[in-house]
């Protein structure tokens, strides 16, 4: 993983709503923020994935 910054043009997100949740599409890669199956101590990873649109991709705020 590299630092953070607002100059680096992959560090940017375009956030796109559908409806009650929204996704999570970097500028860069196209790719969208996706969760994970949980693994064999519970614990949910997130990566980045080919957009779908599915649910491990589709964010709410609570």
């Amino acid at each position: 993983m590299k630092p953070c910054s607002s100059s680096d043009p992959a560090a940017l997100w375009n956030v796109e709503f559908t409806g009650a949740s929204f996704a999570l599409r970097n500028n860069v890669t196209k790719t969208c923020l996706g969760e994970q199956p949980k693994d064999i101590n519970d614990i949910r990873h997130v990566n980045l994935t080919r957009c779908t649109g599915g649910a491990s991709q589709q964010w709410y705020v609570y």
